[in-house]
């Protein structure tokens, strides 16, 4: 059993009799108690609430930089392996991008489709819903 872990004595009050209930097991503190540290192991995020999770994705470049509907791309970060989704917006419009493949430090994607020329951004998101931080990408013409 973990150091978070807590066996909670619980009762209920049914028809005026109070009745003891097996005790309940609980995962997870809402916040630390007085001398608990919370601290992550490699990989990890602590949510204020003691929850430890996997980290969001994180991307630090595209590869190249520049390119067209269709052109494949290189996202380099880390914590990429679970990623599902490229969203790539330009002036305000925004549109999915087909996943090649992935692996933890690289995802290919198709630039998509219905997107005006210039600079914008990418960011991809993962199959928890978790989302990166957008790098720039910009869309050139055919």
């Amino acid at each position: 059993m973990s150091v978070f872990s807590r066996r909670l004595p619980v009762a209920v009050l049914l028809l005026g009799f109070l009745y003891p209930v097996p005790a309940i097991a609980a995962e997870r503190p809402t916040t630390p108690t007085a001398g608990q540290h919370l601290t992550p192991t490699d990989g990890d995020a602590v949510h204020p609430s003691g929850y430890r999770g996997r980290q969001a994705p994180r991307l630090s470049n595209a590869v190249p930089s520049t390119g067209k509907e269709g052109d494949q791309i290189l996202l380099r970060g880390t914590g990429l392996g679970d990623v599902t989704t490229a969203v790539f917006s330009v002036r305000g419009l925004s549109a999915s991008a087909s996943v090649v493949s992935t692996r933890d430090s690289t995802v290919y994607v198709h630039v998509p489709r219905h997107l005006d020329e210039g600079t914008g951004t990418v960011y991809v998101t993962d199959s928890t819903g978790a989302s990166s931080n957008a790098v720039q990408f910009t869309i050139i013409a055919p």
